[in-house]
């Protein structure tokens, strides 16, 4: 079988490349949505944190330290990659609601591609 490709002005779509790049862009939607949220909550007030962060964070070592708030300084993360993928995996716990419904319609768009 052929491989359908669809022409548009100056641009030729091959629809295999195409729906993966799709899909990159889904996935890369997802992880700046998820991005967001957290910058979201970080910018509400100085040193804030999000409830998935705080979930994220939360030890027993934290509860334990005699200044928690010295304690998070001392054992941040250099990134945040591990933290967005925890806000994705943990997506339908997101207040406020628009992060959460934004997350679920990009990962029904990216079911569908």
């Amino acid at each position: 079988m052929d491989d359908i490709v669809l022409r548009m002005d100056d641009h030729v779509f091959d629809l295999d490349v195409d729906t993966l790049s799709c899909r990159e862009s889904l996935i890369d939607c997802i992880i700046y949505t998820a991005a967001q949220y957290i910058q979201h909550w970080r910018r509400k007030e100085s040193g804030s944190m999000c409830p998935l962060e705080i979930e994220f964070m939360y030890c027993d070592e934290f509860e334990q330290a005699d200044d928690p708030r010295q304690w998070l300084k001392d054992n941040m993360p250099e990134t945040d990659n591990n933290l967005i993928l925890y806000v994705i995996d943990n997506y339908e716990e997101m207040e406020p609601c628009n992060y959460k419904v934004q997350i679920h319609a990009l990962f029904n768009m990216l079911e569908h591609t």
